[in-house]
């Protein structure tokens, strides 16, 4: 993330078409004022080289004193509205700075990382500044909504100004390197979806119910010295003649894994139908991640064929956790299971939900396991999440 000011890389002017249609003109009223030496003319032309001398010059002078840090960008989801922060100073004791663009610059320097470049998410991103006084400074935003998850990378902040006149666009690079993660889309639930996977972790816990120190009755036993007296069943003993006391238990918390299933397909059979498919499919497993985790249920992430594995648990660190591992998937770049992944496999009391890049396998995740895929699971665009999965969570609660 960047935190101090950045590093001037270049600067640069650029002509366009006023500058060439300025400058025809000042030809023009040149040669009208030295045929006919007349002094009007002689007056225009002055003051039309005067107003390229302040467009090519002055405002140059400007340019040089301005600098720019970009503040960390929190990670966004696909869909929702994003923003980057610039901070901008003019450190000029004489000049303010007018008419400032600020923008992202595409050009990738030598040696920079592997990580996605920004155009590849979104639109370019760009604000204004229309004024910063001497020994200012400005903080303006650039809002931008990505359309594809994963990790990139933003290189150099682009500062442009065509001030006063619009003839000259003066530009300064300034190298800020930046990295911003975008989480998979939130997507809409068909009916009784989290329902379902809610009934299927409620069946797992009770499964796994023992004696112990818990809330729910388990049975009952004759009074031994040492037992509490406010466990003692009255009206039992009052009908057996004996002292009972109550036996409490606990079961096992509930836990549910999302299997994301991802097959591997060759490069040459990969298409734009098996991408988006397969993107469905991790947006669907995100969004079931996160409404389990919500609703109080463990809830763990496991992607055998990239390696992927996070046990079962609760809280928002866990659930952004997961998250991360899902932008950051790489389609094209498949990691096998590791010796740490086959030991944070689901067991057999655990509840599993398997999601399908593909259509349904049933024969994919242990047995038992409950099959998803994103035509199945997700409903239209114009449905709220929120509208389908309240009652479901008032049950479960």
């Amino acid at each position: 993330m960047t935190g101090g000011r950045a590093k001037r890389v270049r600067r640069r002017y650029r002509r366009g078409g006023p500058l060439v249609l300025y400058a025809g003109f000042v030809m023009f009223v040149g040669l009208g004022a030295v045929n006919s030496q007349n002094n009007l003319l002689f007056l225009l032309l002055g003051f039309a080289v005067g107003g390229l001398v302040v467009s090519g010059v002055l405002s140059g002078s400007m340019m040089m004193r301005v600098g720019v840090r970009r503040r960390s960008i929190a990670a966004g989801r696909v869909g929702d509205p994003m923003h980057i922060e610039y901070v901008i100073e003019n450190r000029s004791w004489l000049l303010p700075a007018f008419a400032l663009t600020i923008e992202e610059s595409e050009e990738r320097r030598r040696g920079s990382d592997g990580r996605r470049a920004w155009a590849k998410a979104t639109d370019r991103p760009r604000t204004y500044a229309e004024y910063i006084g001497r020994r200012g400074a400005r903080c303006v935003r650039a809002d931008f909504t990505p359309v594809k998850r994963g990790e990139y990378a933003l290189r150099d902040v682009r500062i442009s100004s065509a001030f006063p006149f619009g003839l000259v666009e003066k530009t300064a690079e300034f190298q800020a390197d930046t990295t911003f993660l975008v989480y998979p889309a939130r997507v809409a639930l068909k009916r009784g979806v989290v329902g379902r996977l809610m009934s299927s972790t409620a069946h797992a816990g009770s499964a796994a119910r023992t004696r112990g120190p818990g809330e729910e009755f388990h049975g009952l036993h004759e009074y031994t010295p040492g037992d509490s007296p406010r466990l003692i069943a009255w009206r039992a003993s009052a009908r057996t003649g004996e002292l009972v006391v109550k036996e409490q238990s606990w079961s096992s918390a509930r836990r549910v894994w999302v299997w994301l299933d991802l097959p591997q397909h060759p490069a040459a059979h990969r298409s734009e139908e098996i991408e988006a498919a397969e993107e469905a499919a991790i947006a669907l497993a995100g969004t079931l991640l996160e409404e389990s985790n919500r609703a109080g249920v463990q809830a763990g992430l496991v992607v055998p064929s990239h390696g992927i594995s996070h046990k079962p648990a609760v809280g928002a660190r866990h659930r952004v956790a997961m998250l991360e591992s899902l932008a950051r998937l790489d389609l094209q770049r498949p990691s096998p299971a590791n010796g740490e992944t086959q030991r944070s496999l689901p067991s057999a009391r655990d509840a599993v939900v398997v999601v399908h890049g593909c259509p349904v396998e049933p024969g994919v995740g242990p047995p038992g396991a409950m099959h998803l895929s994103s035509a199945d699971a997700i409903a239209s665009p114009s449905r709220s999440i929120a509208s389908e999965t309240a009652p479901v969570r008032e049950r479960a609660t």
